[in-house]
């Protein structure tokens, strides 16, 4: 694998709410696809501290030196020249999302019929991101985090700007602690339901948009928004599921597909087909 940066067009489909990070001061883990349908993860990006004109949104075309990352083994994962990314067209969404879908569902080797299959590749190959249908969520729920977890986050935060991080300074923007999130629990799906291998998950989402409705308008309105976009009637629902270097075992919702389900007709099947 190449050893330098290499310029690359991407299509961004997921961003995480910003974290706390020793070596970088404050990062948003991005993921996006390659032109052939190949998905990446991007880091650091330390996005609140971009310019305006540097922010990219979700299904947005950008172009980013990248190179493979040295100290992380996971093969989506790509070191990136963030002083260099040059933003792009945006795919708005069309009826059935067809236009996103050309690029999301180019390459199927990251789409997996269950969270089963997915920790399967993950065993085998490192596998760290992928695509799963929703065949029910059965529960969307706050999570309200621990007193200690959130004087940990003031601790390291105070600690970072002491230090005088990269990308965080006394200027920098506060990162509030997000003291609820979301969950899910939820079954994978078929075409025609509910998985019948699955049974059945509990996760956070760690979407960035899910993340600031909770923080603006408080985490009511987040977990109301997720539990319409959960209606099998009204969207069909599916998602990005990604795992920490820490944990690669362990997988979380990194990002929301939702197509209304009325605008693909009877066809579920991706637009390309594996030979």
């Amino acid at each position: 694998m190449p050893s330098t940066f290499e310029k690359k067009r991407i299509l961004i489909w997921g961003k995480t709410y910003p974290e706390l990070s020793q070596q970088y001061g404050e990062t948003v883990c991005t993921a996006g696809c390659l032109e052939d349908g190949r998905p990446v993860r991007i880091y650091p990006v330390p996005f609140r501290l971009l310019d305006d004109y540097e922010q990219y949104r979700l299904y947005q075309w950008v172009r980013a030196p990248i190179k493979p990352s040295a100290d992380d083994p996971r093969p989506e994962s790509y070191k990136v020249n963030v002083d260099r990314i040059e933003l792009g067209d945006v795919i708005n969404p069309d009826p059935g999302w067809m236009k996103r879908r050309q690029i999301i569902e180019k390459d199927l080797s990251w789409h997996f019929e269950s969270v089963g299959d997915l920790k399967a590749a993950q065993r085998q190959s490192d596998r760290s991101l992928g695509i799963v249908p929703v065949g029910e969520i059965s529960r969307v729920y706050i999570e309200e985090r621990s007193d200690e977890k959130q004087a940990a986050h003031e601790r390291e935060l105070q600690a970072i700007r002491a230090q005088n991080q990269l990308f965080q300074d006394q200027s920098s923007p506060h990162l509030q602690f997000q003291k609820h999130r979301i969950r899910v629990e939820w079954k994978c799906g078929t075409p025609e339901g509910i998985h019948p291998d699955c049974d059945g998950h509990d996760m956070t989402i760690l979407d960035w948009g899910l993340g600031e409705l909770a923080r603006r308008e408080g985490p009511e309105k987040a977990r109301q928004k997720m539990e319409a976009l959960a209606d099998p009637n009204t969207y069909d629902l599916k998602f990005f599921l990604g795992n920490m270097l820490a944990y690669q075992t362990t997988f979380t919702i990194v990002g929301l597909w939702y197509p209304k389900r009325k605008d693909l007709g009877e066809r579920r099947a991706p637009l390309f087909e594996e030979h």
